[in-house]
């Protein structure tokens, strides 16, 4: 694994890791719909979104995805992601109803990006 990890954590049983996975595609999804939320209410309102960029990047709103415009990269996998989250989730009967709304997020930005629908394998 250090050939291609700098980082390694024991999270658990056979498996953890694979949650661990999902909790970090959960939480970064969720980052990048809430940056292109909040920059597309900012610019309807007039306000320069580079420059709520950088003042938001020295506030409590400061996350990764914001610091390397993650919104602007190919998200082929978004919302296949939050699809396992969301079966996950209905195994462990516990309701993420932010899931499903980051998932329908995502396809928004995909498809404003002209990445179109995710292929079925």
């Amino acid at each position: 694994f250090r050939t291609f990890a700098n980082d390694m954590y024991y999270l658990g049983d056979l498996g953890a890791g694979q949650v661990g996975k999902m909790v970090n595609n959960l939480i970064l999804w969720s980052c990048i719909s809430a940056n292109h939320e909040g920059m597309a209410l900012a610019g309807a309102l007039g306000v320069d979104t580079e420059t709520l960029r950088d003042a938001l990047l020295d506030s409590s709103a400061r996350n990764w995805a914001m610091e390397v415009r993650a919104e602007t990269w190919e998200l082929p996998w978004a919302e296949k992601d939050m699809s396992i989250v969301l079966k996950e989730a209905d195994t462990a009967r516990i309701s993420l109803p932010l899931c499903g709304s980051v998932k329908e997020v995502i396809k928004g930005i995909k498809i404003n990006l002209g990445q179109g629908m995710p292929q079925e394998r």
